[in-house]
Order: C-alpha cells, then sequence, then structure tokens
C-alpha cells in the first residue's frame, strides 16, 4: 500500500529476492517496514476492499452491457482490471440460488380436483349400491341395474380401464414443476401382473416399456403402503439452474463447432460461456422479479417470461460477434442453432432426471 514506509534493506522479507524499487520482482510483495501502524492496517483492509469492488463493478458493468467484451479482453491478456471469469460466474450463480431457495415454501395446489383413485372408489360405491337396488322381480330393471353397474364396477375392469398415473404441470411464485401421480391400484403383486399378462392375447399384451414401467409402478406403491397416491415431483425451475454447471462444458464444445479449430482453442470457448452464463444467471434473477409481479392474466405473466429469454438469446448473438469477429446476422444464425441444441440436451436432461427420480422412488 503507498504510504508505507519502505525498508532501506533492499532483501525481499518473503522470498530473499533483491527488491529494485518498492514491490519484489520475484513475488510482489511490498518492501515496506512489517511494524505497521493501526493507521497502515486500516488503510490496507478499504484498500483491499475498494480494489476488489471495483473491480467487480467494472467487470459487471462490461458483463451486461458490452456482450463480449469481457471474454475479448481476457484472449488478449488484459485482465488485470477484471474479476476473473470462473469467480464471477461461481458468485453470479451462487446469489441466484441464494435468492431461489432463500424464500422459497411448499406449493399450494394449483387447482382443487377430484383425483382418479377417489373416483374409482365413489364409483365403485355407485356400482355396488345398484347392484344391491336390482329388483328381483323384475327382470327387464335387474338388467338395465347389473349393465349399469358393471360400467361403473371400477375394482372388476380395472385391470382393463384403471388409470395407473397421472402428469401435471404447473407454477407459482417459487417453482415450475411436474408431478407423476402413481395410482397404481390395479394390481398387488408383480406376480399377480405377470399372471394376468400371460393370459391376454400376444396383441393386448403389454411389452417392453410398458411392461417395466407397470413393474415399477406396482413396487412404487408396494414401497408407500397405505397411501393412495405416490406423487414424484421434478421440480423444472429449480434443475435447469443445476444441469446448466455440468453442460455448460458441453455448450463450450458446442460453440467451437461453428469456429475454426486452428484459430481458436477449446479453453477460449470455456471462457465464453463462463461469461455468457453469468449473465444467463442474470437474466434468471430477473425472472424470479417478473414472477413477483402481482397479474391476473396468465397472457400477459407469459410475455413478460419471454423477456429474459428473449434478452438471452439477442445478448448470446451480439456476444459471439464480438468475440469472435464476425457479421451480426451470421451470430444470429448460429445462436439460434446454439439455442436450439442446448435446449434439445437439457430438454433431455430433465428426461434423465425424472427417469432417475422414477427409478429410485
Amino acid at each position: 500500500m503507498k504510504g508505507s514506509h519502505l525498508r532501506h534493506d533492499k532483501t525481499c522479507l518473503n522470498c530473499g529476492f533483491t527488491v529494485e524499487e518498492r514491490y519484489c520482482s520475484r513475488c510482489g510483495q511490498e518492501n515496506a517496514d512489517p511494524r505497521e501502524s493501526i493507521g497502515h492496517l486500516i488503510g490496507h483492509f478499504f484498500s483491499d476492499i475498494t480494489h476488489y469492488d471495483s473491480k467487480f463493478i467494472t467487470s459487471l458493468r462490461d458483463l451486461l452491457f458490452k456482450p463480449g467484451f469481457l471474454t475479448r479482453e481476457y484472449n488478449a491478456g488484459r485482465r488485470a482490471s477484471y474479476l476473473n471469469p470462473i469467480r464471477m460466474y461461481v458468485f453470479i450463480s451462487a446469489l441466484f440460488f441464494i435468492v431461489l431457495f432463500g424464500g422459497s415454501e411448499e406449493a399450494p395446489p394449483l387447482a382443487p380436483e377430484l383425483h382418479p383413485a377417489a373416483a374409482n372408489a365413489f364409483s365403485q360405491r355407485i356400482a355396488d349400491s345398484l347392484r344391491e337396488a336390482a329388483p328381483v322381480n323384475d327382470s327387464i330393471r335387474a338388467s338395465v341395474y347389473r349393465s349399469l353397474a358393471s360400467r361403473l364396477d371400477t375394482a372388476r375392469n380395472a385391470a382393463d380401464t384403471a388409470e395407473s398415473w397421472g402428469f401435471h404441470l404447473g407454477a407459482n411464485d417459487n417453482e415450475f414443476a411436474t408431478d407423476m401421480e402413481i395410482v397404481e391400484n390395479r394390481y398387488q403383486r408383480i406376480s399377480q401382473y405377470d399372471s394376468i399378462q400371460a393370459a391376454r392375447p400376444d396383441s393386448t399384451r403389454e411389452s417392453g416399456f410398458a411392461r417395466w414401467a407397470t413393474h415399477r409402478m406396482i413396487h412404487i406403491r408396494q414401497r408407500h403402503p397405505g397411501k393412495g397416491v405416490v406423487t414424484i415431483r421434478e421440480n423444472i425451475g429449480q434443475n435447469i439452474p443445476k444441469l446448466m454447471f455440468v453442460l455448460l462444458p458441453l455448450f463450450a464444445w458446442f460453440v467451437g463447432w461453428f469456429y475454426n479449430h486452428q484459430r481458436y482453442i477449446y479453453t477460449q470457448h470455456v471462457i465464453f460461456s463462463l461469461h455468457f452464463h453469468a449473465f444467463v444467471f442474470i437474466a434468471f434473477l430477473l425472472g424470479l422479479l417478473i414472477l413477483k409481479i402481482p397479474t391476473d392474466s396468465q397472457w400477459l405473466a407469459l410475455i413478460l417470461l419471454c423477456i429474459p429469454l428473449v434478452l438471452i438469446f439477442t445478448y448470446l448473438a451480439f456476444a459471439l460477434s464480438r468475440t469472435y469477429a464476425e457479421v451480426l446476422w451470421l451470430s444470429f444464425i448460429k445462436s439460434l442453432a446454439l439455442c436450439l441444441m442446448y435446449l434439445l440436451v437439457l430438454l433431455l436432461a430433465l428426461v434423465g432426471v425424472g427417469i432417475y427420480d422414477f427409478m429410485t422412488a
């Protein structure tokens, strides 16, 4: 820190190298008197804080308003005035997760509804009542009663008509999630299901994925006895940011597909991806704020939620154009291709997470 008393001895206290001027050319330590005053200690503290703050503010400003600038500066070797890309990415993503999980509450039900299991039980009670009320001395009315009862008899026809699962998709202030509800009341045991399937004609017999899924559902129901419904929730809104940590190197690889491998190396694409993903998390923070806006119109809410997505796509196009020195219209085409590829990988990853949740439930 400037203002500290310099030592007359030119031997560095840290590494023993000869100090020609104020700082050691080998380790960078200032050749200051180690006996510091309280004023010097306080000065060091504020100097370090303001130095970090100034780098952060400068880096954040350039990240937001100069797409591709930080990547270009880093690749050119001008790095001292800006935060390290990894440190910036970790800081911004950590801030996003703090905001995301900080006020999370359990999501209320999206809408009141009669579950299929409850509807089946109610239908079965009506069927039993119709059988009991069938007149003995009136064959026509008795036939009608029995016909209606057979149509409502969910217990006897469950093997052919009962729903085994259902999907619900919804969002609230804190999450965007899918619920898979297991309602496997048709079979008590896997052996029972296998024997029924073996007795069916080949054309109606379940096989492949359907057979495996039913086996899995029966197993899940056996692990949760006494519950009419077993719900497996996949929180899409929270899983996507987590998957982005894993997919960032893959995105850098996608970027490398579109640019000369002899002119650019993979690590340069990684730096670009770090800066881009840092901006994506800032856009996600904007999306969280938008979700807090009260509105009765679903269309308006959807339009507002599209704002961060449009910003991300536009930012990517400008960042590609300025980082890789190409015309903007070509960067827009590449940006569209990258977004579609990345979206496909995200969807596949979300499906994989859902299958894993289903297999481990």
